[in-house]
Order: C-alpha cells, then sequence, then structure tokens
C-alpha cells in the first residue's frame, strides 16, 4: 500500500514537470511566432531604428530572415534612390542636352535667317534711291544780254540727282510769263548722266559773255524777274496751264502765277535762281528749295554730283 502511494506521488510530479515544460515550450513558441509577424517589434527590440538597444531585446538565431531583413532593406533602398535619383539625373541632363541644342540650332538658324534676311533687305534698300530717274531744274537765268547781264544769254539749266541716266528725247522744257500769256517750248534731245547737269541755252542780247557749250539751245525770250518754267516728259505745249501728268518738274519765280509750293524769290540782270545744296534739295516748294544768286551755268561736262536722297 505505502508503495502504491511512492508510485502515485512519483507519476504526479512527472507529469507536473512535464506541463510545464510544455507550457513554457509554447509560450516560447508563440513569443517567436509574434516577433516574427510583427518586424516593427522586431526592431524596436533590437535598437536597429534608433540604434539603443533594450535590456529586453530579442537576440534573433544565427540566420534569422527578420534580421537580414533589417539589415537588407534599408541597404537596398538607398540603392535604389540612388539608381533613381542616376536616372533622373541622366534624363535631366539628356533634356538638357537636348534643350541646348534645340534652342541652339533654333537659334543659330533662326537668329542666321533673320540675319540674312535682314541683311538682303538692306542691301536692297541701299541699292536703290528715291532719287533715281528724277530730273529737276536746277537753276533759271532770264536777264541774259541785258544790261549788267554777266552772261549774253539767259539759260535753264537741269541737274540728274538720281544714280542711273535718263534719256531726254521726247522731252522739252516750257516758259510761261509771271501774268500768263503765251507758252513757249524747247524740245530736248541728249541724256543726262548720273548727277549729271544739262544746260538749255535761250534767247539774248549783246551784253555779257558767252555760255559755256550748250547741250541744247532754244529760243525762249524769258523775263529777268518773274515767270516759271516747266520740265515736261512730252512734247505737247502745256497753253497757260500751270501743270499736268506730263510736269515733271515746275519753278515759278518772282510774281509768277504758276510754282511749286511758294514762287522761288526773285532773280535780276545779275542774278538767276538755283537750286540749293547743287541741285540736289526738293522739298517740292520753290520758295524753300531756291536762292538768288550769281549766275553759275553748268554743262554736261560738269562735274557730276550725285545725291543721297534716301
Amino acid at each position: 500500500m505505502a508503495h502504491a502511494s511512492r508510485l502515485n506521488a512519483l507519476f504526479c510530479i512527472a507529469l507536473a514537470s512535464t506541463t510545464l515544460a510544455a507550457v513554457a515550450a509554447g509560450c516560447a513558441t508563440s513569443a517567436d511566432a509574434d516577433i516574427e509577424s510583427d518586424p516593427d517589434a522586431s526592431a524596436s527590440q533590437d535598437g536597429s531604428r534608433d540604434g539603443s538597444t533594450s535590456p529586453d531585446a530579442y537576440v534573433p538565431a544565427d540566420g534569422d530572415e527578420g534580421d537580414r531583413g533589417d539589415d537588407d532593406s534599408p541597404q537596398k533602398s538607398e540603392d535604389a534612390g540612388l539608381e533613381d535619383a542616376d536616372d533622373a539625373g541622366s534624363d535631366a541632363g539628356d533634356a538638357g542636352d537636348s534643350g541646348t541644342h534645340d534652342a541652339g540650332d533654333a537659334g543659330d538658324s533662326d537668329a542666321g535667317d533673320a540675319g540674312d534676311s535682314g541683311a538682303d533687305d538692306d542691301a536692297g534698300d541701299a541699292g536703290s534711291s528715291t532719287c533715281d530717274g528724277k530730273v529737276v531744274i536746277s537753276q533759271v537765268y532770264g536777264g541774259g544780254g541785258n544790261s549788267g547781264a554777266p552772261y549774253k544769254s539767259s539759260f535753264v539749266e537741269l541737274h540728274n540727282r538720281g544714280s542711273v541716266p535718263v534719256v531726254l528725247n521726247g522731252w522739252s522744257i516750257h516758259y510761261l510769263s509771271g501774268g500768263g500769256g503765251t507758252n513757249a517750248k524747247t524740245d530736248l534731245t541728249g541724256t543726262i548722266a548720273p548727277g549729271g547737269y544739262f544746260l538749255i541755252k535761250q534767247a539774248g542780247g549783246a551784253n555779257g559773255v558767252d555760255l559755256p557749250e550748250a547741250d541744247v539751245t532754244g529760243t525762249i525770250n524769258p523775263s529777268a524777274t518773274a515767270g516759271r518754267f516747266a520740265l515736261v516728259s512730252s512734247t505737247t505745249s502745256l497753253g497757260a496751264t500751270c501743270t499736268n501728268a506730263t510736269v515733271v518738274d515746275l519753278v515759278g519765280y518772282g510774281t509768277a502765277n504758276c510754282f511749286n509750293g511758294a514762287a522761288a524769290p526773285a532773280p535780276s540782270n545779275t542774278k538767276s535762281v538755283i537750286r540749293k545744296n547743287d541741285g540736289c534739295t526738293d522739298t517740292g516748294n520753290n520758295k524753300a528749295d531756291f536762292s538768288a544768286l550769281a549766275p553759275s551755268p553748268r554743262n554736261s561736262s560738269t562735274p557730276a554730283v550725285e545725291c543721297s536722297c534716301n
């Protein structure tokens, strides 16, 4: 009986030990499972986030996958970030290169085209002149042969302000006295050179010296103090008309009733009316464009003076 009781006691002790071992094993197993299922808790315990170590920190066994995950993940994240940044930098560099090339190409091309176009346009403008084809009356003298006259003959002088020759065949010069009356004309022939002068001799008297060689000679006997001369691109008489579509230039002087803008100053036996600036000034106003000065006749042999009219 006593022997049976002892055996029973030993069995209970063994059973209790086995149960405690099982319970302890179960607790350990549960703790392992909780830690492995919660990486944040593991990281917090082993101090991997803030560099500190807790007294209760869990120390995983060698080869624990959780530990490798903590070590590898930040490194992979950094590598991935650097690779992404490198890729982004490379893309930005490519975009920058492309932008530079495009901007450069566009700038060079556009600037070149604009420059070429601008140079061509400017060259074209510089090559042409508003003076081209513009022949004007540059001097009128009506006192030839009169008392005190420096020259025996009256004259009209033309000037080609342009850079191209002008053929005067089929043109004529017309005179009308200051108060009207009968129109008189002289038909023209020949060519007036660029910047050149053209001398048209008219009637005169005994006083004074001969004119330089005339390019054309007429028979008009103009007034020394008042009248109008018109350069016309035809040989048809103007009559008493002051101007029409064929009139190339018109000069009225003294008390003439035909003129451009206002009449030029009155000349005399000793003065002619001369267009300013060697015959280049042409504002469309006789009063502003002419001065009354001592006559100075110029013909086709006189050195040319081309005008700057742009």
